[in-house]
């Protein structure tokens, strides 16, 4: 974040932005990922959101969001899990994960994306990344994100 920041504040035309949002998984601490993206901006000089969804400054407006909702561990995939929670697969998912992470344990940390190319592996394309996924309609684009949709369209 703080190259592609100091990247993006030296562009000659950078004065005409006037909005900035800021995507950042949260990991293990939606807290500790808003502050490091406090110190990137502080470090170029732009204005500093004290709170996730609470805009700072004026041309440019800064924004941040803290993927899955702000507030707890997790990445994009714990948010494309969330909307996929009342897919019919989703019990064969856990199920099957469950499994697995009985005979070889998955790290925490992979454990989201596992579960994501085991759903994935569900549908009828079964080798896509996730982007390619969600182009192909295999992710719904429901409540799950309602907060994340309304951040970009307040940009």
């Amino acid at each position: 974040l703080g190259y592609f920041l100091t990247t993006v504040t030296g562009e000659p035309n950078f004065e005409q932005i006037q909005s900035l949002g800021i995507v950042r998984d949260a990991d293990d601490n939606a807290y500790s990922a808003l502050q490091s993206v406090q110190g990137g901006l502080r470090n170029v000089d732009l204005p500093i959101p004290q709170t996730s969804l609470d805009p700072a400054g004026n041309a440019p407006t800064v924004s941040v969001f803290i993927m899955p909702d702000n507030s707890g561990p997790g990445a994009l995939e714990r948010l494309c899990l969330n909307a996929w929670a009342e897919d019919p697969a989703m019990p064969c998912v856990v199920d099957f994960m469950q499994c697995v992470q009985d005979s070889v344990p998955i790290q925490p940390d992979d454990a989201d994306k596992a579960r994501v190319h085991a759903f994935l592996a569900s549908r009828e394309d079964p080798d896509l990344r996730l982007g390619l996924a969600a182009q192909r309609g295999y992710l719904p684009w429901n409540s799950a994100f309602a907060v994340l949709s309304t951040f970009l369209r307040k940009l």
